[in-house]
């Protein structure tokens, strides 16, 4: 299922697969190899759409383990290559995470290794986060 966000999150999708009283993640993917394919034109990696990332997601048994925690994604419609990264989005994802912040347990930021750099210093902002998990590939 996927429904629009408010104003302030235009441009993502947000998937919802919670279910159960488990713990709760919310996986924001602005980019990345990880949510990309290869294209059978040239053989170079594109994007491979929204949703695609939460199907992929899904097909992982472990992730379905009633020890894992449930979890959501929120795709960036247009995802961006890390090196494309500016002061706008990462805004735009500190606003993301402070509008689901008290409706989720933890929160994983997929995104490409050039923005690693960033990342945690963003973490650091986020004053009194109770859990904020960062990763690249």
């Amino acid at each position: 299922m996927s429904c629009a966000v408010p104003s302030a999150l235009t441009g993502a999708t947000l998937s919802l697969s919670r279910s159960g009283e488990r713990g709760s993640c919310l996986i924001i993917y602005t980019g990345g190899t990880i949510g990309m394919s290869r294209s059978t034109k040239d053989g170079l990696l594109r994007p491979s759409g929204v949703g695609s990332l939460q199907r992929m997601l899904a097909s992982i048994p472990e992730l379905q383990h009633p020890d894992v925690p449930s979890y959501d994604v929120l795709e960036w419609d247009k995802p961006l290559d890390s090196s494309d990264f500016s002061p706008l989005q990462w805004c735009t994802l500190a606003e993301q995470i402070t509008h689901f912040y008290y409706d989720y347990d933890g929160f994983v930021i997929l995104h490409g290794t050039d923005t690693m750099a960033y990342s945690q210093p963003m973490h650091t902002q986020q004053e009194g986060s109770r859990s904020t998990s960062l990763g690249a590939r």
